[in-house]
């Protein structure tokens, strides 16, 4: 089933720039009910500068709105149940996912604030693993990117890659993405040894994470997001020209 605008939450920023939360509903029928925002509706940060090497950038933040008595089935059951958009003068700013079975509520405040995790669009392949009915032949490494880029459930515009690895001298794609390597690697025999169970001569998978992870890490790269823009970016990238330092220093804050 498609998404659909469930809920939205408009505010102003911090500079009195009109701005909306855009809250998704796998299957929604119905129309769109406006919440109330609170005093700080949305915040975000990336993964700390203690992590500056962290070979995959995620953020993490909260939502925040007031509790009218209008927030029935605001809490997702699942990660990937309620996708969100935060537009900023009607350009897509930050991308993301509620997180599940959490949030918390501040009896001191009236209005009650009710706070809400999110995460942005990688950060939910860590609980998404790679698909083992694929089965474990001999795939190339762009097929695996493909695979868990698509299990974000984002449609990303445009994916970047240092040009020196992605382009050979007839600008034809060369390595890392022509690699061929068995889908195994990235499986471990779960042990099973009854043969009647549902799992038996299954595998455990890697998370989609882990395997972008350690596809960055093999190759010297770091992953970053930003809006529904993927880079990846080699250590001239990251240290050397001004352009990608821009592009990474980007936030949705301060607007």
């Amino acid at each position: 089933m498609a998404r659909k605008i469930r809920w939205q939450v408009k505010f102003k920023t911090l500079k009195e720039n009109d701005a909306r939360i855009d809250i998704y509903e796998e299957g929604w029928t119905g129309g769109i009910a406006e919440l109330e925002p609170a005093e700080n509706p949305f915040t975000t940060e990336e993964d700390s500068d203690d992590d500056y090497l962290k070979p995959v950038r995620t953020h993490t933040g909260y939502l925040r709105v007031i509790d009218n008595g209008d927030l029935e089935g605001l809490m997702p059951e699942d990660n990937s149940q309620h996708y969100i958009e935060l537009y900023i003068k009607n350009n897509l700013e930050w991308c993301g996912y509620m997180q599940a079975d959490t949030f918390s509520e501040d009896w001191d405040i009236t209005p009650l604030v009710m706070e809400y995790p999110v995460i942005s669009s990688l950060g939910i392949l860590d609980g998404i693993y790679l698909d083992q009915n694929k089965g474990m032949g001999v795939v190339m490494l762009a097929e695996l990117l493909l695979e868990c880029i698509e299990a974000t459930g984002v449609d990303f515009d445009r994916i970047y890659f240092p040009r020196e690895v992605w382009f050979s001298e007839d600008e034809s794609a060369q390595t890392p993405f022509s690699v061929s390597l068995s889908r195994q690697t990235f499986f471990t025999d779960n042990g099973s040894d009854e043969r009647e169970a549902e799992d038996w001569e299954r595998y455990d998978a890697d998370t989609c994470l882990s395997f972008l992870e350690e596809f960055c890490k093999f190759w010297g790269w770091t992953l970053y997001e930003r809006q529904k823009t993927l880079y990846f970016l080699g250590n001239s990238d990251r240290f050397g020209s001004g352009e990608a330092k821009c592009v990474i220093n980007q936030s949705v804050r301060g607007y």
